[in-house]
C-alpha cells in the first residue's frame, strides 16, 4: 500500500496510526503535498514536573507531522533534530 494511500484511510479512521502516535494521542487531521494537520490532546500524562508539555512529546508531534507531510518519494525524510542543554542552579 502506498504511503498516501495509508495516511487518507488513518484520517477516515479505516486504518490505525502508527503506534507511537497511538500512545502519545497524536492525530492526523488531514494533509496534502507538503502539508500535514496533526492533533494532540495534551493531559497530565504528556507533562513534566513543572505542568507543561514535555519537549519529548513536542519533538515527537514535528517529527510525525514532517514525516506525514513528506513526499513519498523524499528520502531521507526530514526529522527533527534537537539538542538540550541544562543550567543547574546549586
Amino acid at each position: 500500500m502506498r504511503l498516501r494511500d495509508a495516511m487518507e484511510r488513518v484520517v477516515r479512521g479505516e486504518l490505525a496510526p502508527p503506534p507511537v502516535a497511538t500512545l502519545l494521542g497524536i492525530s492526523l487531521a488531514s494533509f496534502k503535498d507538503g502539508e500535514a494537520v496533526v492533533t494532540l490532546a495534551a493531559g497530565d500524562s504528556h507533562t513534566n514536573p513543572m505542568g507543561t508539555v514535555q519537549g519529548g512529546v513536542l519533538a515527537a508531534l514535528a517529527d510525525g507531522a514532517m514525516g506525514w507531510a513528506r513526499d513519498e518519494d523524499q528520502l531521507p525524510a526530514p526529522g527533527v533534530e534537537g539538542h538540550a542543554d541544562g543550567d543547574r542552579a546549586d
